[in-house]
């Protein structure tokens, strides 16, 4: 379909031709899958997870349309249907009852978890008491461990082996498909935009809804394309073919993009910890654009929502030094789900204030809460498409400044050579060790701010 990129239902109509339709453009395309499970004739096909319509078969129901969380997702319609209250574009954290600081009780699960575990604790706490026939969940692909596979995790050990996060495009929604004819009963777990294809899909399908059990929401600042993954593994000299799993997050947290080879030894594929190392250097290279446009950095519409917690101690290092995880209760089968676990002793949780996790998601609110709504205005300047979140969200001037800088650092995303090249710089001694030397200053100010933070009680 490369001769076709633009051209897209969304524009044109359905079209009678040979070369297919994409859903819409790619530029806005969230990749959640939500069209692919709604589609009456199954004519959605993907290409790179992006969606296109097999226009042969298709008849024109817009139903594609209908459930696309990528050129509509009303946050004030849907915030007063979930919560009966009105949507705060300045609340990182959104609507919620309480939110914790905890971790799995199990220390295996603690361990195999991107950061407390929870969110894998959860799921096997589901399975276990029979709430749930299975888990939406996040594997990779037998024939290639760079590629994320969504499926069905029915049993414990398979919610095990999908423990941690996976940093790549992953339509996963795709899956719920395989359960529409089914009675079985789901937890699903997603980023934002995700979740927001999921709740528009359960609108169009009630027997979705109703077979929903919960819905788990990962704090997301953005996904990677799939080339990052392998552009690493290649500028590191990894051998494909002898590589068994991938691990973003692997070793002590908050963990390490890492190659576990099949006779079980493992490489680091950076020196630093995640956060600071390979994920930041392949954010500016391979994050897509539609990741930009996007205001929802805590899954502000899930059940319940879990990320990271990376405030600073005094001494400049992590406050919580062990996996914990930030578990995020907006709704009454959330408080309930949670309640249950803590009473049997499968989570340990502590309420922290809303200043504080508002301060621990503090380092995106630009990137989330008003970089989004800008780069909306100038693509509707530009007579371009644009997704419409049904709010209306003034700008400042500073953060018009702080996107120009910003937008600069993403200028080499699309050349694939160049960014291959900037690659081999970062993981050369020379970018190494200044990369090492920025994780010693952020060191410093995360310790100066922190002081500061507690001198006034935070």
């Amino acid at each position: 379909m490369t001769d076709q990129n633009e051209r897209s239902y969304l524009e044109l109509g359905l079209q009678q031709a040979e070369s297919p339709l994409w859903v819409i453009p790619r530029d806005l395309c969230t990749r959640c899958g939500a069209c692919h499970v709604i589609c009456p004739t199954n004519v959605v096909r993907f290409e790179d997870e992006y969606p296109f319509i097999q226009t042969g078969g298709c008849i024109d129901c817009g139903l594609c349309l209908d459930v696309c969380p990528g050129i509509e997702f009303n946050l004030q319609e849907m915030h007063r249907e979930m919560y009966q209250a009105d949507y705060d574009p300045t609340k990182m954290g959104g609507h919620y009852r309480q939110a914790y600081v905890g971790f799995s009780s199990r220390p295996d699960v603690r361990k195999e978890g991107a950061s407390g575990g929870v969110v894998t604790q959860m799921l096997i706490h589901l399975l276990r008491e029979g709430m749930i026939d299975g888990a939406i969940v996040i594997g990779s692909s037998p024939d290639d461990p760079t590629i994320p596979m969504p499926f069905i995790a029915r049993t414990e050990a398979e919610i095990l082996e999908a423990a941690q996060s996976k940093y790549s495009v992953v339509a996963n929604t795709k899956v719920l498909r395989d359960l529409r004819k089914t009675k079985e009963r789901f937890a699903f777990v997603g980023v934002a935009c995700q979740i927001h294809g999921l709740r528009k899909l359960q609108k169009l399908n009630k027997r979705m809804a109703e077979r929903c059990v919960i819905t788990i929401g990962l704090a997301c600042r953005g996904t990677l394309e799939r080339q990052a993954t392998r552009d690493l593994l290649q500028v590191q000299g990894v051998n494909l073919e002898q590589v068994q799993k991938l691990e973003y997050r692997g070793g002590p947290f908050p963990g390490k993009f890492r190659a576990r080879y099949k006779d079980g030894s493992i490489q680091e594929l950076s020196p630093f910890e995640f956060k600071d190392g390979a994920f930041l250097n392949l954010m500016r290279l391979y994050m897509p654009p539609r990741c930009h446009l996007c205001p929802d950095y805590s899954a502000e519409f899930a059940d319940i929502s879990c990320s990271d917690i990376f405030l600073g101690g005094k001494d400049g290092d992590y406050r919580y030094k062990q996996g914990t995880t930030v578990v995020v209760c907006r709704t009454e089968k959330g408080e309930q789900i949670l309640k249950g676990m803590v009473e049997k002793g499968a989570l340990y949780l502590d309420p922290i204030q809303p200043e504080t996790l508002e301060m621990s998601y503090s380092h995106v609110r630009r990137h989330r809460k008003a970089i989004p709504f800008l780069r909306i205005q100038d693509l509707r300047r530009a007579g371009r498409p644009a997704p419409e979140y049904g709010i209306e969200v003034k700008s400042r001037f500073s953060d018009r400044i702080y996107d120009l800088f910003y937008r600069a650092t993403y200028f080499f995303t699309p050349f694939p050579r160049l960014k291959i090249l900037i690659l081999r710089f970062l993981y050369s001694p020379l970018g190494t060790a200044l990369i090492g030397l920025k994780v010693s200053v952020k060191k410093v100010r995360r310790g100066l701010k922190a002081r500061k933070a507690w001198s006034r009680g935070a």
